[in-house]
């Protein structure tokens, strides 16, 4: 975005205190090197982060696996971020996965699948 790659991580560290949330890091370049990970951008026991561009907002899903639910943030500049938890619906029983665009004719094939 805007000429800088950004990663999202899981934070792993596990003293003094373990959270395991989500934070970015910024490169100039895919293979990095990368900056130290930013502040926490969601909520403590949270992983799998899947990141989508909607409009003008970025939208950040990740597996809350304590609370048994996908959770959300938003935010229009990769910096600040405000959760969208309530607004969202996923089938039950989602775990990590990974979002992308697709044109209608995928997307409608993908509803037709009977599982």
């Amino acid at each position: 975005h805007e000429g800088k790659y950004y990663l999202f991580v899981k934070d792993e560290t596990r003293l003094p205190v373990a959270k395991k949330n989500i934070r970015i890091a910024t490169s100039d370049r895919s293979e990095g090197p990368f900056t130290h990970a930013s502040e926490p951008i969601s909520p403590d026991w949270v992983e799998g982060p899947s990141v989508l561009k909607v409009g003008s907002k970025f939208l950040l899903y990740y597996d809350a696996y304590t609370r048994d639910r996908y959770e959300g943030s938003q935010s229009s500049d990769l910096i600040h971020w405000e959760p969208i938890t309530d607004s969202l619906m996923f089938p039950a029983g989602t775990r990590h996965g990974t979002a992308f665009d697709v044109n209608n004719e995928i997307f409608e094939a993908l509803q037709k699948i009977d599982n």
